[in-house]
């Protein structure tokens, strides 16, 4: 069954609208209704229309302040404590906006009629036991519902996103020719659908999309004053750090659980839980950064690697997470398969270039 949503529905839920008050204390549980889950999908402009982003990094200071850094083994050149702008390092990102919140439980069953997730108890709370695939089967859905045409294809394999059916996206158990096929996702660049953000889109917001403003080398999305001595970060046993606490949901002080979006204060261009409460999927690939004097234009992973079981981006930590974890740096990397309840979603949309 086909919906209609009016041209004022998608006026409201399109652009930036004040912020709506949550309470980390709401035990609601109800049926979801697209009308009202959608009404309170509202974004921040961060890079906004008609401009472009130029970050240029030429030191480690967005990051040695509060840690050590450190390259995995997994993949080569891949910084685990780096995040995504190293020295050298020069990015251009186009126009684009960020949901202030991530994905709730009731916008997600309103548009794909069902609800996933583990913690399903105290107010509007993040979807979480979602997948990549299904991050981008829901993108595309959403968009069909709000009269855009969806951001997402994949190549070969026509796809009807407005009836696929849950069973119908891989899963760990799928035949791995089955998800080498999905993973050729092609993006339509010039459109307006809704999609999930790069890791450079991800992490400038976090951030606090201002390269010259203090907040830009704080360790969590915030506007915390204090710096963090390195040794300190790491050697916290007790969980607990008093910066997080006023903007994130983390082990120190979630109760092992997840809460309703939006309980803890905003970072500075209004986004809420970029650090904490579940970790967020980006489109990238999981792949080496190679630093080259020239531009990258929008980077996004490159192309999907050799391997055969490449995984996928995600980053802001988790509820369960130490703090160190939940670092606007720190990276994370799944297999688009990967269903588990501490990755949910949070939605990006490209912007007019002129």
């Amino acid at each position: 069954m086909k919906h209609t949503v009016t041209r004022a529905l998608i006026a409201a839920a399109l652009i930036p609208a004040a912020v709506f008050l949550l309470s980390c204390e709401q035990n609601i549980t109800k049926k979801a209704d697209f009308n009202t889950a959608v009404q309170n999908l509202t974004f921040k402009a961060i890079v906004k229309k008609g401009t472009k982003a130029d970050i240029v990094i030429t030191d480690d200071s967005s990051w040695s302040t509060y840690c050590d850094g450190g390259e995995d083994t997994y993949i080569t050149g891949r910084f685990l404590f780096k995040g995504a702008f190293l020295n050298g390092r020069k990015v251009r990102l186009s126009p684009f906006e960020l949901a202030q919140h991530e994905v709730t439980q009731e916008l997600y069953e309103a548009v794909m009629g069902h609800n996933p997730s583990s913690f399903k108890t105290g107010g509007p709370r993040p979807v979480e036991m979602v997948s990549w695939y299904d991050a981008v089967v829901f993108c595309n859905k959403l968009s069909l519902k709000m009269g855009l045409e969806p951001y997402y294809t994949i190549q070969d394999k026509p796809i009807d996103w407005e009836d696929i059916q849950y069973d119908e996206i891989p899963t760990e158990d799928s035949p791995a020719e089955l998800r080498k096929a999905w993973d050729k996702v092609i993006c339509n660049t010039s459109g307006r659908g809704f999609r999930l953000p790069t890791e450079a889109e991800w992490e400038f917001a976090a951030r606090g999309g201002n390269v010259t403003d203090a907040a830009w080398k704080y360790a969590f999305a915030g506007t915390q004053c204090a710096q963090l001595n390195p040794a300190q970060f790491y050697e916290n046993t007790k969980n607990d750090d008093a910066n997080l606490n006023e903007y994130g949901l983390y082990r120190g002080n979630s109760g092992n659980v997840i809460h309703a979006v939006g309980c803890k204060r905003p970072n500075r261009i209004g986004l809420y839980d970029m650090s904490g409460n579940v970790q967020e999927w980006c489109f990238d690939w999981a792949a080496a950064i190679n630093i080259s004097a020239a531009i990258e234009e929008n980077p996004c992973g490159g192309t999907r690697p050799s391997v055969d079981e490449p995984s996928r981006i995600t980053r802001g930590g988790s509820f369960y997470e130490k703090a160190y974890d939940c670092a606007v740096s720190r990276v994370n990397w799944y297999y688009p398969y990967r269903r588990a309840n501490y990755i949910g979603i949070r939605l990006a949309r490209s912007l007019p270039e002129s």
